[in-house]
């Protein structure tokens, strides 16, 4: 940035100093010229230090001066009258296409004593010449801007990614410590008690069997079916516990929808087609991310009511849709969260098809390969 600074002022300096040997030439007074010299000197090396209004001001002292001198002593003047036009009416963002219309109008408007077509081509050239040096000067000021910017957003995403994460962890550590005492209230409630008894049961038949055989083994027998009922019970606690990957799939899907739907005005429904056992835990697991992030970005965005979600098995694939029936978004920009399963999904050799032409849908295929291995 700054050597394109100074090319711009090592132009003006070999201008000035044109007009100073044509003038002195053309037989105007040294002091005139010499003071106008120092003047534009000043002002357009001032220009390059400050910014915004009092940039602008020092180009308009620049333009008035250069055309007052131009018309009443030193018509070569002319010359850094454009250059500072230019030079402010860019600053101001005048449309480009009305720039040379404009300094075209001045130079026949005012019917300058000087050589009008070569001030055009050199106003012309030196218009070209800015226009490469503003953009250029745009990129060095706007380029790092945008970086930073860039960084700053990675910087809260990578944040708000830590949150998330530490979250996630609490919110399992959470769960399994409910669990274990839901697990601990069960045992304690129904095979705790059940075991009690028996064992009464049994210290009792000891001292009946020496007295009254039959009573003993009628006793016993009793303790056989408290037992056995005590059996059952440990069984179902442990389906309970251990339920099949389909029922904690299906289920786990209704219930984020549930959480999600809830105080709004949407509504949902789950279907599912083929042998959902042959979906394994990453599958489900990834099913569920889906699930989460799309439902999300429906009811932020979609401006719908209903969210449906299929899952269907097929002979060698299986197939995830969820999809809304919202307005939909053609100017629809993947985030993080989608990001991420996309990359999930081709980690497992699989597909994630976004479409937000009509309502907001994905589509997850993932090949039977994958989930038998």
């Amino acid at each position: 940035m700054k050597k394109i600074n100074d090319y711009n002022i090592y132009i003006k300096i070999l201008v000035l100093i044109f007009i100073v040997t044509k003038s002195i030439q053309g037989k105007i007074p040294a002091l005139y010229v010499v003071a106008y010299f120092l003047l534009c000197l000043i002002i357009n090396f001032s220009v390059h230090l400050f910014k915004d209004n009092i940039e602008k001001l020092l180009l308009v002292s620049g333009i008035i001066i250069s055309f007052i001198i131009s018309i009443t002593v030193m018509p070569l003047a002319m010359i850094f009258f454009f250059i500072n036009l230019i030079e402010f009416l860019y600053l101001i963002k005048l449309p480009n296409a009305f720039l040379l219309i404009l300094i075209w109008s001045i130079v026949v408007f005012l019917k300058i004593d000087i050589d009008f077509f070569s001030l055009f081509i050199f106003i012309a050239i030196y218009f070209i010449y800015y226009r490469v040096y503003w953009e250029l000067n745009f990129i060095n000021y706007d380029l790092p801007l945008k970086i930073e910017i860039q960084r700053k957003t990675i910087d809260e995403l990578n944040l708000k990614l830590k949150k998330q994460s530490k979250y996630r962890k609490q919110a399992i550590y959470t769960y399994k410590l409910k669990e274990r005492n839901e697990l601990s209230k069960k045992v304690h409630d129904k095979v705790g008690h059940t075991i009690a008894g028996s064992l009464l049961q049994l210290e009792a038949c000891k001292i009946v069997l020496n007295s009254d055989m039959d009573k003993g083994k009628e006793m016993i027998d009793g303790t056989i079916g408290v037992l056995r009922r005590g059996m059952d019970d440990i069984r179902k606690i442990l389906r309970e516990i251990n339920p099949t990957d389909e029922q904690i799939g299906i289920n786990r899907i209704k219930l984020i929808l549930n959480e999600k739907t809830q105080n709004t005005n949407f509504t949902f429904n789950v279907i599912h087609k083929g042998d959902m056992e042959k979906i394994s835990k990453k599958q489900w697991m990834l099913f569920l991310d889906v699930v989460m992030e799309a439902s999300t970005n429906s009811l932020k965005y979609s401006e719908g009511n209903h969210i449906t979600v299929k899952i269907e098995v097929f002979n060698k694939l299986i197939k995830l849709q969820i999809a809304d029936d919202g307005i939909g978004n053609l100017k629809f920009k993947k985030g993080i969260g989608l990001s991420s399963i996309e990359q999930e999904a081709m980690e497992l050799n699989g597909k994630c098809i976004i479409n937000s032409y009509k309502g907001f849908e994905i589509i997850l295929l993932m090949p039977m390969e994958t989930i038998v291995s």
